[in-house]
């Protein structure tokens, strides 16, 4: 064959080929990253799961619908997601499918519980309705979702290791959330750590995955639909993390509390309880103490070790969220989370009643200062060699108080809280939201301005305290909760004895003069007392003289002999006499950012003033000495900083 013939030949047979591979490439080039996410080959489970979400219209679907929905879409990976093997992608969108669907079934069981209350129909049938849209946990067994065995503490926990009415607290609410919220941790827990092992990215986009809040008083969706990725998923699980914390923190309660129980029927029909709520509540409550003595002790050492642990993961999640977010989702335009490089700073995306938001929620710095005040937590409670300044403390609080107002997320709710005040203080609240100094710094340095720099803080010690045997063997630890609250007197008759509290003014909330009183103490609930006398005086030297009360009758001290000498303040707050002035170590002063006369008061009592913060955790008079001039301090700043509040509001707004 001549070459011209083979040339001719080859021309006919590349031209298909080539037509093949211009058209591919060019497709390819011609596709957006969002077009290229979407050819991602899911199971065909996890293709139907997020077929049913990328259908719900939070805008058109009813309530029931979208609860339907979510069950739908849970329903589809449910098997997958119980054998061995399932991708991250799939774990993911069973935990947004269960946790949205959890949601909004609260919403659903609100409505109804608020609609039977208007009604005032608590017949049998409407009870039966309440137990019929309560959401119920699957069990743990019928999910058989598997775990990764790293953890000290393992997940889902449970009931298990609680005793007496925390277990029984435990056992309600593991029926409706808490088996769900540890197994949506472990969900989570299982995804990053196989992602982070693989170093692979993990993205994925749903189109739709709509929240709608319809209550009484509220209705409007939030769709979160858009790219979600490993960021999110620190996210959910920081936030996940906290609130089992907390769980485990009260779950480590002794709350039995029913010794007595029904003698107090009686007594509240006797008095008028709304004419001194702190004189009627403080008797009922040292009653109960007195018939239970074991109530507020710990009830269970393994759960205050799983609140510590769960609270540490917390905070990691919530580093490793910000930090990724910055690395991996500079100027993202599917993200649902991103950090804008021009701007310096982070973005939340989603769609408000259908209209998309790009907020700015927190700006660089604001982020870098959030983070140091969470690592120094982190580092005081997994070494105790830091402590925690009270700034610490507020610059986390108002960072997150920030975000959460600028996010958008919560305006409803705002609206309905603001227009509450009326008028101009409205007005002034709304401008000073809206305004470019309502930041996490401006909030953070008025609050740390009017509490000044005298309370430290160290959780370290008090989980160490309330997770150790006073000694080897005793069942006691070495702080109990019952002591974190004021000392009481304990000899008098049932309803008689109350919590060692004075006044300047003359007042004592532990014997019946305090009755004399009530047009004193008509301000801040009966906190404050006025009237009748203008005086500085000694406080608790009158506690051991009463005609019932012998020595031994002051909760807290075996053999009292004590009392608080003139402050040379003459104060309307009243003074507390506390059985532990530390709380279990958690509470340290710096006396030396007293003022000068408060100082010398303190020396006169023997307690520190030096630089260093101080915990009274053995030394209960010179700490009763310390916190109570502390207290006295800080609220007093606290109440003058408030009575000109409206003025504050109006500079911050000419700002």
């Amino acid at each position: 064959m001549s070459p011209k013939g083979i040339n001719k030949k080859i021309k006919i047979g590349l031209t298909p080929l080539s037509a093949i591979i211009i058209l591919f490439t060019l497709s390819t080039c011609g596709k957006s990253e969002e077009d290229k996410k979407t050819t991602t080959q899911y199971s065909p489970e996890l293709q139907q799961a997020i077929d049913i979400l990328d259908k719900i219209d939070p805008q058109t679907d009813t309530l029931v619908e979208i609860i339907q929905s979510y069950k739908d879409a849970k329903k589809a990976l449910s098997k997958k997601v119980s054998q061995q093997g399932a991708t991250p992608e799939e774990k993911y969108v069973y935990f947004l499918s269960d946790s949205f669907l959890l949601f909004h079934q609260l919403i659903k069981f609100l409505n109804t519980l608020a609609g039977i209350i208007i009604s005032g129909k608590f017949d049998q049938n409407s009870i039966l309705k309440i137990l019929e849209d309560l959401p119920q946990s699957p069990k743990i067994e019928q999910t058989k979702i598997s775990t990764l065995q790293q953890e000290d503490y393992k997940l889902p926990y449970g009931c298990s290791g609680i005793s007496g009415f925390a277990q029984t607290l435990c056992n309600a609410i593991d029926g409706i959330l808490l088996q769900r919220l540890e197994n949506g941790i472990k969900l989570l827990r299982e995804i990053q750590t196989e992602i982070e092992s693989s170093g692979k990215d993990f993205r994925i986009n749903i189109k739709s995955l709509p929240v709608k809040i319809q209550l009484v008083v509220l209705n409007y969706t939030i769709d979160f639909g858009g790219e979600h990725d490993l960021g999110t998923v620190y996210f959910f699980e920081s936030g996940l993390n906290l609130i089992d914390s907390l769980f485990r923190t009260l779950f480590s309660v002794n709350i039995d509390l029913l010794g007595g129980i029904e003698k107090i029927p009686n007594y509240v029909s006797s008095v008028s309880i709304t004419d001194d709520i702190i004189l009627h509540g403080g008797r009922i409550l040292t009653f109960l103490f007195e018939k239970n003595t074991n109530a507020f002790s710990v009830a269970s050492i393994l759960e205050v070790k799983r609140s510590r642990s769960q609270l540490l993961s917390s905070i990691e999640k919530s580093q490793k969220f910000l930090g990724y977010v910055k690395e991996k989702n500079v100027d993202s335009e599917t993200a649902i989370i991103y950090y804008n490089s021009e701007e310096r700073e982070y973005h939340l995306r989603y769609k408000f009643n259908g209209e998309l938001k790009e907020p700015s929620i927190l700006k660089e710095n604001d982020v870098e200062n959030f983070v140091k005040s969470i690592q120094k937590v982190k580092s005081n409670i997994e070494s105790g060699q830091t402590i925690i300044s009270t700034n610490d403390l507020v610059i986390i609080a108002a960072t997150s108080l920030v975000a959460a107002v600028k996010s958008g997320l919560l305006d409803p709710v705002i609206e309905i809280a603001i227009s509450l005040l009326g008028g101009e203080q409205a007005k002034l609240v709304r401008n000073v939201l809206d305004s470019q100094l309502f930041t996490p710094g401006t909030v953070a340095g008025i609050i740390s301005g009017v509490l000044g720099d005298i309370f430290y803080f160290d959780l370290g010690t008090m989980f160490k305290n309330l997770s150790e045997e006073s000694s080897p063997g005793s069942g006691n630890t070495k702080t109990k909760y019952r002591e974190w609250f004021p000392a009481w007197t304990t000899n008098q008759a049932d309803f008689k004895n109350n919590f060692i509290i004075e006044w300047d003014c003359g007042a004592k909330l532990y014997d019946d003069s305090i009755t004399q009183y009530k047009d004193g103490r008509k301000e801040l609930f009966g906190l404050s007392c006025t009237q009748p006398a203008d005086q500085d005086i000694k406080h608790f030297e009158n506690v051991i003289t009463l005609s019932s009360i012998k020595q031994e009758g002051v909760q807290g001290w075996n053999d009292y002999n004590w009392f608080l000498n003139n402050d040379g303040t003459k104060s309307t707050f009243p003074y507390i006499l506390f059985q532990d002035p530390s709380f279990g170590g958690l509470v340290l002063i710096k006396g030396s950012k007293l003022d000068s006369s408060s100082k010398q008061f303190l020396q006169s009592c023997g307690a520190d003033t030096s630089e260093t913060p101080k915990s009274y955790f053995s030394e209960r008079e010179k700490g009763n000495c310390a916190l109570n001039t502390a207290l006295q301090s800080v609220i007093g700043n606290l109440i003058k900083n408030l009575s000109s509040s409206p003025r504050y509001l109006v500079n911050l707004n000419h700002h």
